[in-house]
């Protein structure tokens, strides 16, 4: 649960029923981490068999609707069992962990779905990744997945976990959109011998929030470069991209990038999301360098006919 450790007293049967509830929804979440981890990251391996892949996909998409389970159990928790109404507000049960309280259920909810949303991303990119490895950067493969879904697709998954990491501050007290409380939350989350289940899902969703925005831009960018031929506007959401990625990395990870040899080496999420962003800016910057050559070329041409004549 979210406060591990924590000991609390439920008066009544309903918030027994909730807490039930509560328990079986975090049972499919972890039923659904360990799906996941059990396949790990199968779409990378060229190798793999048609067969086999269908049924990872098959997998894949087994985990995604045990979350949209989870998150239905906790809106319902939040919606239908709970006191609403004539109930006291949260700050009034200071003695309930956040996840029996109305904004620390709907936060889970928020973060089931959003993880739900980010695997069945997932599932859309699964053919694409292996494509990517063999022949990276434009065009697109016969077949992919529209960038400019994917773009909106992760900016709602971006917003579902934006909305997760601001219910959950609220069910604690702590604001925010302040700057003051938004400082408190960052050092406790940051704490190395924390192990408060909440300083958890804070940072989380708050991190996810961040990686999904920059993947809309680099889906932004490729829509523009690839289907409205516009390279100036894929260099700028690329670029984007490229920065905020660069951010999010860890210096170690960073300079891991820096230094990397053609040899084989297992690569973070976050570093392969950068080079696949590198590679498609560094082919929409030729791009869009040959295209303003040959347009200069043109108008310079054109003028020196006029001239001529």
């Amino acid at each position: 649960m979210l406060v591990c450790g924590s000991k609390f007293q439920l008066n009544g049967l309903l918030y027994e029923m909730c807490a039930m509830h509560m328990l079986y929804a975090t049972a499919l979440s972890n039923e659904a981490v360990a799906i996941v981890d059990s396949l790990g990251a199968y779409e990378q391996n060229v190798s793999l068999r048609a067969d086999e892949c269908k049924r990872c996909n098959d997998r894949l998409k087994m985990a995604t609707d045990l979350l949209c389970r989870a998150s239905g159990v906790c809106d319902y928790v939040a919606t239908q069992l709970l006191p609403s109404g004539t109930a006291r507000p949260d700050s009034a049960l200071p003695s309930l962990p956040p996840e029996l309280r109305h904004t620390g259920i709907l936060a889970c909810s928020k973060l089931a779905m959003a993880d739900a949303h980010a695997l069945a991303i997932r599932k859309l990119l699964a053919s694409a990744v292996g494509t990517d490895q063999i022949t990276p950067g434009p065009p697109l493969p016969a077949g992919h997945a529209s960038p400019s879904l994917l773009a909106k697709l992760h900016l709602h998954t971006s917003a579902l976990y934006h909305q997760a990491h601001t219910l959950a501050s609220h069910s604690v007290g702590v604001d925010a959109s302040s700057p003051k409380d938004k400082l408190v939350s960052k050092l406790s989350s940051l704490r190395p011998d924390s192990h408060d289940g909440l300083a958890a899902l804070l940072k989380y969703a708050s991190f996810e929030a961040h990686v999904h925005k920059v993947l809309a831009y680099k889906w932004l960018g490729i829509d523009a470069g690839e289907y409205s031929h516009k390279p100036g506007w894929a260099l700028a959401y690329l670029d984007m991209a490229s920065v905020a990625l660069d951010e999010l990395m860890p210096s170690k990870a960073r300079e891991a990038w820096r230094i990397a040899s053609k040899k084989s080496r297992k690569e973070t999420r976050l570093v392969m999301e950068y080079t696949s962003v590198r590679r498609w800016f560094v082919a929409y910057k030729k791009m869009n360098d040959t295209v303003c050559t040959n347009e200069g070329e043109r108008r310079a041409g054109g003028w020196c006919g006029c001239v001529r004549e």
